[in-house]
């Protein structure tokens, strides 16, 4: 096959795109292929209709949503109430690359694409080559840092005398650095593998080669698999540990956080996988898709602008609706939250009012100032 291999992986998704690329493809990320997957020789129809208002308008409102709420999140996380527990570390981590997923990445593409702007990938070939590793690495962090959190849970609740020697801000830091440094080891493999043509950043593909044949399935099982299995079966553990440890109790004295962060965290891994697994399931189709399906217009012109859209779609729901699960299932959060706003809102009424009687009080005496110079 003379044409590489495209991969094409949503946010928490690997997909390989066995059919041969379309020339007038554009983008070239791992967030918004939307525009890339729809073949320009079909006439428009329902779905290429349905495929473009969902990245010209629905991604667009996902991006602002999800960045003021992962904002929010990490302005929540620096009060002094969330300092000293370790799963503040892991939702901060979170949050940080949530706000690269949606700015920098999808919303940069986003704008590449309605200025026809070529994107990053598009710029060099090393920019395209560093761009798919950054990508890799920083999109699927947040599977892994949600995994995480539920580990030092299940030791708070399962484990309770280890939890002063392993809930704790040094171990949640450790933990972010061993995530980010197997992910590393896991998308270096882009630097040699994908390369620039002129429509686009794709994976050079080579007749019986073991890397661009076993490795997809090596990233997809790091990438999306093994954490939703592990995040899948963890949240039932911590679900039983709660309903059955009668004796169970959260404080913050015993490096613990309240029952509402624990039911927070759950939440959270409830909605992974909720939205991942489907994207999943579409890319282990992709990933072994016949050939008959391939050549079959209609079947893969519907794949692409329907099922794999919709995919795409649940994907990028997790970092946007990650501020309103936090809200939603935590009170302490919502406490937290809300007495730092009208702490705000308080300081600049505050300043308004005093910055408005000193200035009646400047005015009244410039008055009795003219007064006087008048009266003499």
């Amino acid at each position: 096959m003379d044409i590489p291999e495209r991969l094409n992986a949503g946010p928490l998704s690997v997909t390989i795109n066995k059919s041969t690329t379309f020339p007038n493809s554009t983008g070239n990320s791992n967030m918004s292929r939307i525009s890339d997957l729809m073949p320009r020789n079909l006439q428009e129809d329902e779905s290429v209709i349905f495929a473009s208002i969902i990245e010209l308008y629905v991604v667009p409102v996902l991006v602002v949503i999800g960045a003021l709420g992962n904002c929010l999140i990490l302005l929540t996380l620096v009060q002094r109430q969330f300092c000293n527990w370790s799963v503040s570390f892991y939702l901060g981590a979170y949050a940080v690359g949530n706000l690269i997923i949606l700015v920098p990445m999808v919303g940069v593409e986003w704008l590449c694409r309605v200025t026809d702007t070529p994107y990053i990938t598009r710029l060099s070939d090393w920019t395209c080559k560093v761009w798919q590793f950054l990508m890799g690495v920083t999109i699927y962090s947040g599977i892994w840092f949600v995994f995480a959190m539920l580990v030092d849970q299940y030791i708070a609740i399962w484990i309770p005398y280890r939890a002063p020697s392993m809930c704790t801000m040094f171990m949640a830091k450790f933990a972010v650095i061993i995530i980010e440094v197997g992910l590393s080891v896991v998308s270096i493999h882009a630097i040699w593998t994908y390369e620039l043509f002129k429509n686009g950043c794709y994976i050079l593909h080579t007749p019986n080669d073991v890397l661009t044949i076993v490795w997809p399935w090596v990233s997809l099982s790091v990438y999306c698999i093994i954490p939703l299995v592990l995040i899948f079966l963890f949240t039932i553990k911590i679900i039983h540990g709660m309903c059955k440890k009668s004796t169970w109790k959260k404080s913050s004295s015993n490096c613990q956080v309240p029952t509402d962060i624990t039911l927070m965290i759950i939440a959270l891994s409830a909605a992974f996988v909720i939205f991942i697994t489907p994207a999943t399931a579409i890319s282990i189709v992709r990933i072994n898709m016949p050939n008959s399906w391939v050549h079959d217009a209609v079947f893969y012109h519907n794949l692409v602008n329907v099922v794999v859209v919709i995919g795409d779609l649940l994907t990028y729901l997790n970092p946007s609706l990650a501020f309103f699960i936090c809200y939603a299932f935590s009170p302490t959060f919502r406490m937290v939250l809300q007495a730092k706003i009208k702490g705000i809102v308080c300081e600049q009424v505050a300043r308004v009012y005093e910055m408005q009687v000193n200035s009646s009080n400047s005015a009244e005496k410039d008055h009795e100032s003219q007064c006087e110079s008048t009266m003499v």
